[in-house]
């Protein structure tokens, strides 16, 4: 997009990405006044006319010049268009260098050690232009980023490339600024690319917890947070870091890449709201000061039921009983805790810790379909059906389960015989949910009335079976 200033008529080249729908500021860096530029679709309302000649832009007003401490005293300013400079100084040194020759070999006053000197003078004179200009062209020849590649130059910024020339690269930062770096500089740093290598660019969570928590146990829990993630890299396992104590509390990092850089903010935000509920789940204690830290700790047990949608027909009482019958086991990583066509009656629910599923698509050969981690469960089918596993189910991590049975579930379901339409239901759908993960047609083939039907009477066959 190109505009001009009406005050000074000096032209400009400004990148459309960076013009909003509400209008941009921008400042002349010529007679500081400032620019108000709308995309050139819109139109705005009530504009001053703003060309009266057909080589200005028809979406640029311009402002009073405001003082210094205004807002729009903020406003990027703009340089003059740097393309054509360098081109034009080149042009003018060979026009030069020509020119100093031809005199050379013409005139018996001056010898080729006079064209030597005046061509140092005028390339010492042009050499800033001419660094920026070499700079351009090997950044051009390598390539080392695109538009809206998220690089880094050394220490000196980071951000997304929104525009590059012969005389400089613009960045947008996090804080949406617009960084400008002249390329001859640019090229004398570091420059690291995290889009073409996201394994580059840890992102991390810094963590306070009270001492008293087990750093071992922290450690583990901030390592379930991110490893179920979707956007977590497989190849490069996340870590933590216990970087020091201080006035009763603990600081952790947990330290993870990316498969894709753009996604940075989703994946931060579900690391950030699982790493919540497992300290919750888990009773890890946030920092409170001395002599105000409440002497009872015990609150977990029976809430955990609550957050598993297959017990949500079950009453209170029912809940409470599962809990306290239902057993712990625990999984080092690795183990399997069943087979896919194991007989099984039996659900899990992960208190802490991530699981593998696995479906075995040809005798021996085995592809991981989905990871489950705290909170979610595993195996309704065969404790309310009796139906055989039908995934592998393996440890990533060190992994803490709750088991409910056939024996827990049954008194229950005696007591409420209708409470079996509302749990094939929920069967219903979450194995629609399954089916849609491994094969999205055979999902869409599914009968739901029909499958609800036949679910509804199995769970009535195999309680009345015993």
């Amino acid at each position: 997009m190109r505009i001009e200033c009406q005050t000074c008529n000096t032209r400009f080249k400004l990148d459309e990405n960076l013009v909003k729908k509400e209008g941009t500021k921008v400042r002349c860096s010529r007679c500081k006044d400032v620019i108000t530029v709308y995309p050139q679709e819109e139109k705005q309302a009530g504009s001053e006319p703003v060309s009266k000649s057909s080589n200005k832009t028809a979406n640029t007003i311009h402002e009073a010049q405001a003082p210094p401490n205004n807002d729009s005293s903020n406003a990027p300013v703009l340089s003059e268009n740097q393309n054509n400079s360098p081109r034009l100084m080149i042009m003018i040194t060979i026009l030069a260098l020509v020119c100093s020759g031809s005199i050379a070999f013409h005139s018996k006053y001056l010898d080729i050690f006079s064209v030597i000197l005046i061509s140092c003078l005028i390339f010492a004179v042009l050499w800033p232009q001419l660094r920026n200009l070499f700079a351009s062209i090997w950044l051009n020849i390598y390539a080392p980023f695109h538009i809206g590649d998220l690089i880094c130059i050394g220490s000196q910024a980071q951000g997304y490339v929104v525009q590059k020339n012969l005389n400089r690269t613009s960045l947008r930062t996090d804080a949406m600024a617009i960084v400008s770096i002249p390329n001859a500089e640019l090229i004398n740093h570091t420059i690291c690319n995290y889009s073409i290598h996201p394994e580059s660019f840890p992102l991390s969570c810094d963590v306070q917890v009270d001492v008293q928590n087990p750093p071992n146990r922290v450690r583990k829990i901030l390592l379930d947070a991110a490893l179920p993630v979707k956007g977590v890299s497989s190849n490069l396992a996340p870590f933590t870091k216990l970087k020091g104590l201080s006035s009763g509390l603990s600081h952790y990092t947990l330290m993870f890449y990316l498969d894709d850089i753009d996604n940075q903010l989703m994946v931060m935000e579900e690391i950030w709201d699982r790493i919540w509920q497992l300290f919750k789940r888990a009773g890890i204690l946030p920092f409170v000061p001395e002599g105000q830290r409440d002497a009872d700790d015990e609150e977990f047990s029976e809430s955990i039921l609550n957050e598993v949608d297959i017990f949500r027909p079950f009453t209170d009482y029912a809940k409470s009983y599962m809990t306290k019958n239902m057993n712990r086991r625990e999984f080092k990583p690795g183990m399997h805790v069943f087979h896919q066509g194991d007989d099984g009656n039996s659900l899990y629910i992960i208190e802490e810790g991530v699981v593998g599923v696995q479906v075995e698509i040809t005798p021996g050969k085995s592809i991981e379909v989905a990871r489950l981690g705290a909170g979610s469960f595993f195996g309704e089918m065969a404790l309310l059906t009796g139906e055989a596993r039908t995934a592998n189910i393996i440890a990533i991590s060190d992994t803490v389960l709750f088991e409910i049975t056939r024996e827990h579930i049954a008194p229950l379901i005696d007591e409420q015989p209708q409470i079996s339409k509302s749990l094939s239901e929920l069967l219903v759908q979450r194995k629609i949910e399954t089916e849609a993960k491994k094969n999205k047609y055979r999902a869409e083939k599914l009968n739901r009335k029909a499958l609800k039907k036949q679910i509804m009477d199995q769970i009535d066959t195999y309680f009345k079976s015993q």
